[in-house]
């Protein structure tokens, strides 16, 4: 959330993955062709991931491990790939932000003396 409360998704002053959630969306309306969207969030805290739609509480110890792995596709382009990491189908951006606000919460936040609210992580 950002200092008037509002989640970072919404209003004039969005972030870049609010912006291209929409875009996405916007381009998938405009083609006359079957699709499935999933999306998955994850965190890198302290060299380490953590799966953010992982139905199980954070730091439990039962949490698969995550591994970021390299493969090719069937159209011989190579792809990044993450083992392990939970997916949730979705019909729209509106979903996408309703799961943000679930998986936001499992973050980890501290605060520094620049910033209250500090992510300690980087989520992808």
């Amino acid at each position: 959330r950002n200092k008037s409360g509002h989640a970072a998704w919404q209003g004039p002053k969005r972030g870049i993955i609010p912006r291209a959630i929409e875009h996405i969306f916007q381009h998938l309306g405009n083609i006359h062709s079957e699709y499935t969207v999933r999306v998955s969030q994850l965190e890198l805290y302290n060299e380490e991931l953590f799966d953010l739609l992982s139905p199980l509480p954070p730091g439990c110890g039962d949490e698969p491990s995550l591994r970021i792995f390299d493969e090719v596709g069937l159209s011989g382009q190579r792809t990044t790939r993450v083992s392990n990491l939970e997916e949730v189908v979705v019909k729209s951006a509106a979903d996408i932000f309703k799961i943000l606000e679930t998986s936001t919460d499992r973050r980890r936040v501290a605060e520094t003396k620049m910033n209250k609210y500090s992510s300690r992580s980087h989520c992808i």
